[in-house]
């Protein structure tokens, strides 16, 4: 279709067109029925029908890497004949995107050896003769062809030429609003975009709303119709999301949006942290708030501040905004699973000042990177290293022949460290003889590991030495204090079969002044948790520091067979044909908090499939975000 642009040499010398990769998967075309059907054979290849085209997964799964188009010939290329080839297919390396509006236009791929820049306006006039009209005629019938956008395309009519984006996925308005608040940067500490947006959007759709002096918004719609009468209920989510992105990503999460990627079954982030933790919540809360056909009790909607630094939007929420009897948390990650119970938390940020003096000697830069990572709480039983931790440890044998200058690692107090890094003085050592004690350590840790398939340590001479160091005194204080500090699960509940009592040294940092670590420290266990606190207190004093501690919050005590559990379970049953998994998390929740603020308030906690959540790899389920929306619509129904 655009061989006048450029020629079939050049696409059969690359062919990169027909594989994806994991992160790229998006771009895999809908196939007819009848070519589906080729891959009868074939079962590594999942088939989804989808609006009367098929989705066809790659295996990725299953192998990992680049992943070949399954029509792909390495020698020959294409093996379907012209009739079954997708419209996609015929238009690459155009593809229509959506824009930031909404809207959907032409964009070129910048990678394509076969339209450099000089040839786009040779592209740009043949669309505009004719064939861009045919593409956007095929994408009102096959809204597949409308993809998001991505930075490794360049918008071909940067002005105009632009439909409606109209292929969302169902639910429709529950991903339109999620597209929407996408847009806007909602780092935890930096809500007042999605604050204002949510007071703007709730003035447009012609609901009552506030925003509180503790900056959470809160939102009230009257009952539906019928159900004037029966008891008002809470939902309730967060604002802010946790903020994380790969090594290698440009994007600045404070000031610029979430680029998201539509796959056929999961919606993810490019490079970032996707905020479906707790974005989904926001997006539920607004469709239903829109809506004029849900059954629904009186409804208050509280989306608070600030969670994941502290749940300091919940502490501060007057008691007064709990209008309701029963409140659903919509901040679970797990469908089928209610959570009625959770541990408590605080959060203790730790100072040991340091002495300094003028640097001598060559220095090295150690780099650790690849570990897993994720939810301090939720996962913090799993087999998971923390980088800063294993940075101490490393340290720790070098004791007798460096002295630190500088350390960095982790990101959040409730994300288990991916990275950390540390600047050392080395004196007159032979590197050599460092990095072979070093390296079999590493090989210790990978064995004792075998899980963390990714760990990479990198040892190489300091770029930008450092004009201090600490004194030989204080490097071994400092490293003492790391190796002695306790991390992961302290204790575990029996009955349960959960973690009890649990820490995660978040985010560790030393400059010539000043070593400051932060760790959260989460149990059902009130007691525990105070006892393990005060673990820290005295082995900072120890250390010659001090401390602070803030964010603390209750555990959320398990009331059995309330009322709203009941209609839950009983909703799900029939809905789902099986009973829903009834448990308590050690991870922490803010019905804790609520719950503490107006007695007999009923709570339940529920969500869709989110997975590695606080990591870059995060995920959220498309089919299982719109059965959690069926279920929520069908719960207050029977409420």
């Amino acid at each position: 279709m655009l061989r006048a642009v450029f020629t079939p040499e050049i696409c059969a010398a690359c062919k990169n067109c027909c594989v994806f990769e994991p992160q790229s998967a998006w771009e895999v075309p809908t196939f007819a029925e009848k070519t589906a059907k080729r891959l009868k054979d074939r079962p590594e290849y999942r088939i989804t029908p989808e609006n009367g085209r098929i989705r066809i997964a790659l295996p990725y799964a299953e192998h990992g890497g680049a992943q070949p188009c399954p029509f792909l010939d390495p020698e020959t290329g294409c093996t379907l004949p012209p009739d079954e080839k997708p419209f996609a297919c015929s238009l690459w390396p155009v593809r229509l995107m959506r824009r930031p509006d909404g809207t959907a236009a032409p964009a070129v791929y910048r990678g394509c050896p076969g339209v450099p820049d000089e040839k786009i306006g040779r592209l740009r006039e043949l669309l505009q003769n004719g064939l861009l009209d045919h593409i956007l005629r095929e994408a009102e019938h096959d809204p597949s062809l409308i993809l998001p956008y991505h930075a490794n395309y360049t918008w071909i009519f940067p002005d105009e030429r632009s439909i409606p984006m109209t292929n969302y996925p169902a639910p429709a308005r529950v991903f339109h609003y999620f597209d929407a608040i996408s847009q806007i940067p909602r780092g935890s500490g930096n809500t007042a975009g999605i604050r204002a947006w949510c007071l703007k959007t709730a003035e447009v759709l012609g609901i009552s709303a506030h925003a509180d002096a503790a900056g959470n918004v809160i939102l009230r719609k009257n009952a539906f119709p019928g159900y004037e009468n029966r008891p008002g209920v809470i939902l309730q989510g967060h604002l802010d999301m946790v903020c994380a992105k790969l090594p290698d990503c440009p994007k600045n999460m404070d000031t610029e949006p979430v680029d998201l990627i539509w796959g056929a079954d999961t919606l993810t982030a490019d490079g970032t942290t996707l905020g479906g933790d707790d974005g989904i919540a926001i997006a539920y809360a607004f469709a239903l708030l829109e809506s004029a056909d849900i059954p629904h009790p009186p409804l208050t909607v509280i989306l608070t501040a600030d969670e994941e630094t502290g749940m300091f939007g919940a502490s501060g929420l007057s008691p007064d905004e709990l209008t309701g009897t029963q409140l659903i948390n919509l901040d679970s990650e797990e469908e089928g699973i209610f959570t009625v119970g959770c541990a408590g938390g605080v959060r203790v940020q730790m100072r040991i000042p340091v002495q300094s003096i003028p640097a001598e000697g060559a220095q090295m830069t150690l780099r650790l990177t690849g570990l897993t990572g994720g939810h301090s709480g939720s996962e913090i039983h799993k087999p998971l290293l923390n980088a800063n931790k294993v940075m101490g440890r490393l340290l720790g044998i070098l004791t007798e022949r460096i002295k630190l200058c500088a350390i960095s690692g982790g990101v959040r107090d409730n994300v288990i460290a991916t990275e950390c890094t540390a600047d050392i003085c080395i004196g007159g050592q032979d590197p050599e003889e460092i990095n072979r004690i070093l390296t079999e350590e590493m090989q210790n840790i990978r064995q004792e590991s075998p899980a963390e398939t990714g760990i990479t340590l990198q040892t190489e001479p300091n770029a930008a030495p450092h004009a201090k160091m600490l004194t030989q005194d204080d490097t071994k204080r400092i490293i003492g204090f790391l190796t002695m500090l306790p991390n992961g699960v302290q204790s575990m509940n029996e009955h349960l079969h959960l973690p009890q009592t649990s820490l995660n040294l978040g985010v560790l940092t030393l400059d010539a002044e000043m070593l400051k670590a932060w760790s959260i420290v989460s149990s059902s266990s009130n007691a525990e948790k105070a006892a393990l606190a005060e673990k820290l207190h005295r082995l900072t004093e120890q250390a010659g520091g001090s401390y602070t501690d803030t964010g603390s919050y209750p555990a959320w005590e398990y009331q059995p067979d309330t009322k709203l559990e009941q209609t839950a379970v009983s909703v799900f049953r029939e809905m789902y044909g099986r009973a829903p998994s009834v448990e308590t998390i050690h991870a922490g929740l803010e019905c804790g908090i609520l719950a503490a603020k107006k007695p007999g308030l009923e709570c339940i906690s529920l969500g869709p499939d989110l997975r590695d959540v606080h990591t870059p790899r995060e995920t959220l389920s498309i089919p299982s975000a719109a059965r959690t929306w069926g279920f929520l619509c069908a719960l207050l129904r029977a409420l």
